[in-house]
């Protein structure tokens, strides 16, 4: 194809994705639900994946991410293995569109940082679709009345898949604690703060079928000195994610998708309904609500780079078996 979707109304804020796998699907749902945005293309070597997405949304397919940034696009989606999420966010901000990145933004801190350099010198935004952090936000707001975070735990329990994929190749995925560690990561430094130091170690898988590890342990130290331990791991029998903190003057506990609950010294437990949009929706629209120029709660470019270094430093912690000290 050589041109995006023409029968969109004018203004309206067309988007091409790049990929057709599940978070592509979940960002065209997400779009979908929004007023005066249109998934205008889809780009992708997968032909069936690709006609079957843009056949749903009325869009133009492209096999070539690269023709579709000629289209008359605004906004490009980058949903995609992360080895090559940094050529893609950079060519599309040099071609004029703003760019949404499912985490992490890329599997090096030096493209990360070349990816922002490229969005101001372009005047675009760049955003890491970090869609966990809007029940965590909400759960942020909720708890203010329970005094300074102490202590949390997270963790990112993932189901054994029945093909790994890229999943297991370090030069792809950016390894373990990069490809899944860094939600839990942005999550903890929302709530706490600042990391100061963190350390990690992995153990040794029993189904990998490579070996090595696939499992890791976080322990993170918070310029606040409140303290947080994460564990991830691609090889449970199902995802589970649990979000528990230790506040001053109570204890906050999550469970999956269920309601938190807010535990106080000699009360009963209450549960903290976190109404609203979906994450993914609530995440794609404050991202096109930023590239209107309106104001948004993604999180800035400072906070964006914070939960990169401190993913990078526990991957570093894990392989030296040293602390690392982001101070």
């Amino acid at each position: 194809m050589t041109g995006a979707k023409t029968s969109d109304p004018p203004h309206t804020f067309r988007v091409g994705i790049i990929g057709a796998g599940l978070m592509a699907g979940e960002r065209a749902a997400a779009l979908r639900e929004l007023s005066g945005v249109a998934v205008s293309a889809i780009a992708s070597r997968s032909i069936e994946r690709a006609d079957r997405l843009a056949d749903e949304y009325a869009a133009e397919r492209y096999a070539d991410w690269r023709q579709m940034l000629e289209a008359g696009l605004d906004g490009i989606i980058v949903a995609t293995p992360n080895h090559v999420h940094a050529e893609q966010a950079i060519a599309a901000l040099e071609h004029g569109k703003h760019v949404l990145v499912e985490y992490p933004l890329a599997i090096t801190m030096g493209d990360v940082e070349r990816m922002f350099e490229v969005a101001e010198a372009s005047n675009r935004v760049l955003a890491a679709g970090f869609n966990t952090l809007y029940p965590v936000r909400k759960i942020a707001e909720r708890a203010r009345c329970l005094g300074r975070p102490i202590l949390a735990y997270h963790d990112g329990i993932n189901q054994r898949p029945d093909d790994y994929g890229w999943y297991l190749k370090e030069s792809v995925s950016g390894g373990m604690i990069v490809l899944w560690g860094i939600e839990q990561i942005a999550s903890l430094c929302h709530l706490m703060g600042r990391v100061r130091s963190v350390s990690a170690f992995g153990t040794d898988s029993f189904f990998r079928p490579d070996g090595g590890h696939d499992s890791y342990t976080l322990a993170l130290a918070f310029e606040s000195g409140a303290s947080a331990s994460i564990q991830v791991t691609i090889n449970a029998p199902a995802t589970v994610r649990t979000l528990r903190i230790v506040y001053e003057d109570g204890i906050v506990d999550r469970q999956g998708g269920h309601p938190a609950t807010i535990q106080m010294a000699g009360q009963e437990p209450t549960q903290l309904h976190l109404e609203g949009p979906s994450p993914t929706t609530a995440d794609t629209s404050n991202w096109i609500a930023a590239c209107r120029g309106h104001s948004s709660r993604f999180p800035s470019r400072e906070d964006t780079l914070h939960f990169h270094q401190v993913a990078f430093a526990a991957r570093q912690a894990a392989v030296t078996g040293q602390t690392v000290s982001l101070s």
